[in-house]
């Protein structure tokens, strides 16, 4: 008799903990659903309607897709015409745009190599996914400096780079690439120590030069404060915000302009910055709002560069000479009220 009971009891632990973890099994697959069909090719739900007399009142959705890669395809492909229509341009003097589908581009600035995907919200470009810059430009025919690309790779290497993930399109262990009040960008020394023979290929990969200017944006916060609250230590920008353009960055300008004949300038942001400088510049060719392209953007980008598409978007706000001189600036950041301990 005894012997029976620790049969029973035991049998009663098994399945017991065998209701448990199928009631959590079950709970995980319901709220994956869609990752774990994608992964079986099963298929876990389907709308139907009831029969009726009159075949206009029955409806169904019906996929244009028979299996989870047509859809992944589709989707990418869904995005990258999306980006198409996307980005404005701001500028395009002396016919510097469209380049010709093969040319031969040298990309300056950190953010050629490592842009703004997405923001740090609601929009965050997935990891597995994301096509980089440099291999949707490859991609799309253009033929890219390797001495410059290696110098800014170099960079990255000790920091465990890899595809963006959650995190502002960037890793976020990268704090000194995404802070919001310095944008980082090497010096010419900098490339040099990274490699001393960065600008070797300059006429090789002269067709045209390609900065990228960026900052980081969304909903988790937009620390970009006007004057020298705006500023990290050391950081001197045109207008004194920073938005504007840094020291390093302009210098990283002036060498694309005294090398190449065709200085393109993206702009990888979508705060507002303070181009007003880039516009009047009669040396800067092209301007291209590009905001953050997300996944396949890029796609667009160079679709866009090359003339598959013509830039048709226009930006959703002004883009201020100096955001500071607007009056409601003086009540903008982080000002406590002098009587706030008085209850």
């Amino acid at each position: 008799m005894f012997h029976k009971t620790k049969v029973w009891r035991g049998l009663t632990v098994v399945f017991a903990l065998f209701l448990v973890f199928s009631l959590m099994a079950a709970n995980i697959f319901e709220i994956y659903r869609a990752s774990v069909d994608a992964f079986f090719g099963t298929r876990s739900q389907q709308i139907v309607t009831e029969a009726s007399d009159d075949a206009s009142d029955a409806w169904s959705y019906q996929s244009n897709y028979t299996s989870a890669k047509e859809a992944y395809e589709g989707f990418r492909e869904f995005a990258v015409r999306e980006s198409q229509e996307t980005y404005a341009l701001l500028k395009n003097e002396n016919s510097a745009l469209p380049l010709s589908a093969d040319a031969k581009l040298t990309l300056f600035g950190v953010r050629s190599y490592a842009p703004v995907y997405g923001n740090n919200g609601g929009s965050v470009p997935d990891g597995k996914s994301t096509v980089e810059i440099f291999d949707a430009f490859a991609e799309r025919g253009f033929q890219l400096n390797p001495s410059m690309l290696s110098a800014y790779e170099a960079f990255f290497a000790g920091q465990e780079w890899t595809t963006p993930k959650f995190g502002g399109g960037i890793l976020p262990e990268y704090a000194s690439i995404t802070a919001y009040n310095d944008p980082c960008e090497l010096t010419l020394d900098e490339l040099r120590g990274l490699n001393s023979g960065f600008d070797q290929d300059y006429a090789a990969y002269g067709d045209a030069a390609i900065v990228v200017f960026g900052r980081p944006g969304g909903e988790n916060g937009d620390g970009y404060y006007p004057g020298s609250e705006g500023r990290a230590d050391g950081v001197n920008t045109v207008t004194g915000n920073i938005l504007s353009l840094s020291d390093e960055e302009v210098a990283i300008l002036e060498e694309a302009k005294a090398n190449f004949d065709k200085v393109v300038v993206l702009i990888n942001a979508c705060n507002p910055m303070e181009i007003g400088s880039l516009a009047e510049d009669p040396e800067v060719d092209a301007i291209l709002w590009i905001g953050f392209p997300g996944a396949y953007g890029f796609y667009g980008v160079a679709d866009v560069l090359n003339g598959t598409v013509s830039p048709s978007a226009h930006l959703g706000d002004v883009f201020a000479k100096n955001s500071a001189l607007a009056p409601a600036m003086m009540n903008y950041g982080n000002i406590p009220w002098a009587n706030a301990h008085v209850r």
